[in-house]
């Protein structure tokens, strides 16, 4: 065996032999030798002595570093199974090959495609020296050795020519070391692949090692985008509407030509400069709290302006996120020109305008007619109430019932006609309290009594069995309510010329008002049934009326009952007689109804002095009359001036009846004088005029209570026995 394959402790042993060898030969030749050997010859052993020592050194110190070099440059592992090495070298030698297995797994599992080429000294990919499993499942081809030929016939560049080959690309003209493209797969067409590529030295070896991977989605969506954002530039540049974008730093990205048009501004002297220095004095108000929103993902409207050399225009500004690759990248603002809905709105409001004033106009007109008929009547029904107090002959009762029943039926007229003008135009009032269900069928009742028209022709039955309704109070439109009831009996009663007429008023558990009014008339037709709501229309137009009226009426009814949230059902069989259903709901209050006070009211007269202040000849000659009949004194003011001195001389009066028209000052004057001097007297307002906002205006100023023309005698009777 050489002694270069010796074993370290072998050559340590050796080596120390050698220096003590060396050591006993120097004592020797320094110290015992020269006494045996001549003076000639001592030099010769002196140099002896030093060749020994050097050798010794050389075997002990540089012998074993130069057999080590000489083992790892000369030993080669076909020689291993031949040598009996160490367990030291064949542990190293494991560990080598355990870590390339380790990086050929990781090599192997990348993934992405890889692959690994050397450069010939020109630059270019020579050859392939290495890739992984996944280049092939990405090229598409068997799991086998590729070529450079076949890797070079697979990938094509996109946009490039169809010879050109992007490895005959120089890599040595390279700025940096990498380099980034897009392929395209040469088998399949709709593929897209990225390669990228780095350049890497190693000792003098210059390889490329180079990853690929699918981005034909990226890729498709990329193109999309580019196409979209094209069309996109193109719509904005061509659209009718303003146009511009304005960047985070609010700078202007984008000026669009209309808006050159618009602002005479041109885009090359706006672009990349901030919006404030011209937008603010365009549009007369700050961008910033509008952009700002917008670059907050809000999408938000400035307030309507007019730009000064637009020739007054109208516009209005949007202001929008705008985004590029799914992040907010600016604001995209319009600016549209809104001059024609802002006329329009404009037309609106002016015509708004001119229909409340005709609204109120023709309220006045009707006013004026509704008092100026109702003034009259006041008169007549009030004179035919005082002679129904005398004994009248039979002839003259019937005289005085026929003059009634004229009287009522022009006042109903002039009343519907009054009321549907109102509610046509949105003004009659609706007011809710709470009240006894049960007072409004007595009331009824007595005011069935006092239908003279109705000349006993027709039974009519007014049903109040239920005996929860006395002690029932209910949240409603009181008189409302009651003229409703009123309107379906006197239609039944018309259209029923003999027979019977049937109400039945009941509340149900869900708080519903149910009426029903059943007659046993001349009934309708199922198709005029359904156009019976409609205002002017009677049973039997033309030359041969049959029944009185215009046909207000149920016009009036329905439009009261949809005023209360209500419906009505029509049931009705020609000769057989017709059915109206109405269901009324009773809205919740926050104000609970009083408690039922089971003691009867004193009928007596409260008061014995009265003051009417009264320009009306006729209507203070039926309160003379009627007070003369109840023992109370009156003294009569014929202007609102004389009724003030009047109550001023005097002290002794407890109650005042003050009309709302005098010739002088109206009667809200009269009541403002008059609490100056007495703030507890009870003043009864009393006009022709019936509108309800009126009423509560009444209530409202002072007046205690309200009395309207023509005055009916109980009302009046009503009030002389209430406290105020």
């Amino acid at each position: 065996m050489s002694l270069n394959f010796m074993n370290k402790r072998i050559r340590n042993s050796i080596a120390m032999a050698l220096i003590i060898m060396t050591i006993v030969l120097v004592l020797l030749l320094f110290f015992v030798i020269p006494y045996f050997i001549p003076t000639k010859y001592q030099s010769l052993s002196y140099s002896l002595s030093y060749l020994l020592n050097i050798s010794a050194l050389y075997f002990f110190f540089v012998f074993p570093k130069r057999t080590k070099k000489v083992d790892k440059k000369y030993l080669e592992l076909e020689n291993v199974d031949h040598i009996k090495c160490p367990d030291e070298f064949f542990k190293v030698n494991d560990d080598l090959n355990d870590m390339e297995d380790h990086y050929e797994k990781l090599f192997k599992n990348i993934p992405e495609a890889v692959i690994i080429q050397d450069l010939s000294s020109e630059g270019y990919p020579s050859t392939i020296n290495k890739c992984n499993i996944e280049l092939y499942k990405i090229l598409d081809v068997p799991d086998d050795n590729l070529s450079l030929s076949q890797f070079q016939e697979i990938l094509k560049p996109i946009n490039s020519g169809s010879n050109t080959n992007f490895f005959l690309h120089d890599f040595n003209t390279l700025s940096t070391r990498h380099f980034i493209m897009q392929l395209e797969h040469a088998n399949t067409s709709s593929r897209t692949l990225q390669l990228k590529c780095r350049i890497l030295e190693i000792g003098n070896l210059t390889q490329l090692v180079s990853t690929i991977v699918d981005v034909t989605t990226e890729f498709r969506e990329k193109e999309e985008l580019l196409n979209n954002s094209a069309v996109l530039f193109n719509l904005i540049k061509n659209i009718k509407s303003n146009v511009l974008i304005i960047n985070k730093n609010y700078q202007i990205d984008f000026w669009s030509q209309n808006m050159e048009v618009l602002t005479e501004i041109n885009a090359g002297d706006i672009m990349s400069k901030p919006h404030a220095s011209f937008t603010n004095e365009l549009t007369g108000f700050d961008w910033t709290p509008h952009i700002n929103k917008a670059l907050t993902g809000q999408v938000n409207y400035s307030g309507d302006f007019q730009l000064a050399n637009s020739n007054n225009n109208w516009f209005k500004i949007s202001f929008a996120p705008f985004y590029k690759e799914h992040e907010i990248s600016g604001v995209i603002s319009i600016m549209s020109d809104i001059t024609e809905p802002k006329q329009r709105e404009q037309e609106l409001v002016n015509q708004k305008i001119i229909n409340e004033e005709v609204a109120e106009i023709k309220k006045i007109i009707l006013s004026n007619i509704s008092h100026e008929v109702r003034t009259p009547l006041n008169n007549i029904n009030g004179f035919l109430n005082l002679f129904s107090l005398d004994n009248l002959s039979e002839k003259q009762k019937k005289y005085l019932t026929l003059i009634k029943t004229s009287s009522d039926q022009l006042l109903e007229t002039v009343t519907n006609i009054v009321n549907i003008s109102l509610l046509e135009s949105n003004q009659l009032k609706f007011y809710y309290t709470w009240f006894y269900l049960f007072d409004v069928i007595q009331e009824l009742k007595n005011w069935l009594t006092t239908l003279h028209y109705n000349r006993s022709r027709v039974q009519v039955h007014l049903h109040d069995e239920d005996a929860s309704l006395k002690s029932l109070k209910i949240f409603c439109e009181r008189d409302r309510l009651k003229q409703l009831l009123e309107i379906f009996i006197k239609n039944a009663i018309k259209f029923t010329p003999k027979g019977s007429v049937n109400v039945f008023v009941k509340i149900t558990n869900e708080r519903f008002i149910n009426i029903s009014v059943s007659d046993t008339g001349i009934g309708m037709e199922r198709t005029y049934a359904d156009l019976v709501f409609q205002p002017f229309l009677t049973a039997h137009g033309g030359t041969s009326k049959i029944y009185d009226g215009i046909g207000l009426g149920l016009s009036i009814a329905k439009n009261i009952v949809d005023k209360l949230k209500g419906f009505i059902e029509v049931e009705t069989e020609v000769g057989i007689g017709t059915t109206f259903s109405i269901r009324i709901p009773t809205p919740n209050s926050n104000n609970q109804p009083l408690l039922l006070n089971q003691l009867e009211k004193d009928l007596a007269i409260n008061y014995k002095n009265a003051l009417l202040i009264e320009d009306s000849y006729e209507s203070s000659e039926i309160f003379n009359v009627f007070f003369s009949q109840q023992d109370l004194k009156i003294t009569s003011a014929a202007n609102g001036a004389s009724g003030i001195e009047t109550f001023f001389a005097r002290h002794d009066f407890d109650i005042v009846f003050c009309d709302l028209r005098l010739p002088d000052i109206d009667g809200f004057e009269v009541l403002k004088a008059l609490r100056r001097i007495n703030t507890r007297i009870p003043i009864i307002a009393q006009s022709a005029f019936v509108f309800r906002d009126l009423q509560k205006k009444c209530l409202e100023a002072g007046f205690n209570d309200f009395l309207a023309k023509p005055i009916d005698l109980k009302k009046i009777t009503k009030i002389l026995t209430q406290s105020y």
